[in-house]
């Protein structure tokens, strides 16, 4: 998907930040990253380096069949799905998300550090409590990135 792209009706509605933001995930220095989409701005955002990185070309995720599950770093459900990999030794990151003042925002988790990643006004934002997404099995065959938007069906887990 490129800036300019009409996002697809299906797309899955992650969080929520003065609108409704979907997950994307892009290339940026050598990492395969997740981060959000934000569709007034047309661009994704990714969280790396302490700063947020908005990207123009991205992916969003398609697929069914996956939940928010509420984590606590260092553990992580079995059945999360990987979204990227890093740039440190390959590796896995997952989709994470958790809230920001009032606002439910969407971006990495890297579990070599135990955090979630979030990008947001143009900072890198840290969260140790987290929502992570899981798929409904270990086969995860049935989702694709691809350069249009993604459909999830997620259920949020209350606290």
């Amino acid at each position: 998907m490129t800036s300019g792209d009409q996002l697809p009706v299906d797309a899955l509605i992650a969080g929520f930040q003065g609108e409704p933001i979907y997950i994307a995930r892009a290339n940026h220095r050598g990492s395969l990253c997740p981060g959000k989409y934000v569709p007034s701005k047309q661009l994704a955002f990714l969280p790396w380096g302490h700063q947020e990185h908005s990207k123009s070309e991205f992916e969003v995720l398609c697929g069914y069949n996956a939940m928010w599950i509420k984590c606590r770093s260092p553990y992580l459900p079995s059945n999360v799905y990987v979204a990227g990999k890093s740039e440190v030794g390959r590796e896995s990151l997952y989709i994470g998300r958790a809230m920001i003042n009032d606002e439910l925002v969407v971006g990495k988790v890297h579990m070599l550090y135990q955090t979630c990643y979030l990008p947001n006004q143009g900072n890198e934002v840290e969260r140790g409590v987290f929502e992570v997404l899981a798929v409904g099995n270990s086969d995860t065959s049935e989702y694709n990135w691809k350069k249009q938007c993604f459909m999830v069906d997620c259920k949020p887990l209350c606290p």
